[in-house]
């Protein structure tokens, strides 16, 4: 790492800490922040960064870099036209961490359910609702050690 630099990544955390009283804490837990893009049938996205939906999960998950609980999960879809669901996915399945919208209730959150991620598991996520031109899911999520 270099001295007296930040990643984007790292200085975005940084200002989510500062502007955000009750945001998680950089160093304790591990933010997930997902913006994926509706623009193919495809029901799998990646639980980081920024993307197009994919129809193959292998293309889009992640290696958890260590072990952790996953918990409160929020979702907007604001501009979506028919109900979907986003749900957090390890190796493959689907967890319980899970939340709806619909058209008229766009955005949801799960603070209730918490699922148990070990160091190396592969993490995505599962969205319903097919394509929509312009529509992108915003997804984020806390692992906490």
């Amino acid at each position: 790492m270099l001295t007296g630099r930040r990643s984007p990544v790292a200085l975005c955390l940084v200002a989510l800490a500062v502007l955000m009283p009750g945001a998680p804490s950089i160093a304790a837990e591990g933010l997930f922040l997902a913006r994926i893009l509706m623009t193919t049938a495809g029901s799998f996205g990646a639980v980081l960064g920024s993307a197009t939906n994919a129809t193959t999960e292998s293309t889009v998950r992640y290696l958890a870099p260590t072990a952790c609980t996953a918990r409160d999960l929020i979702v907007d879809f604001t501009g979506t036209t028919t109900a979907r669901t986003v749900n957090l996915r390890v190796n493959g399945a689907a967890t319980s961490l899970s939340c709806s919208v619909t058209a008229g209730s766009p955005t949801c959150s799960n603070t209730f359910s918490s699922v148990n991620v070990s160091r190396g598991d592969h993490l995505s996520l599962s969205l319903s609702g097919g394509a929509q031109t312009g529509l992108a899911a915003l997804v984020s999520f806390v692992c906490r050690p």
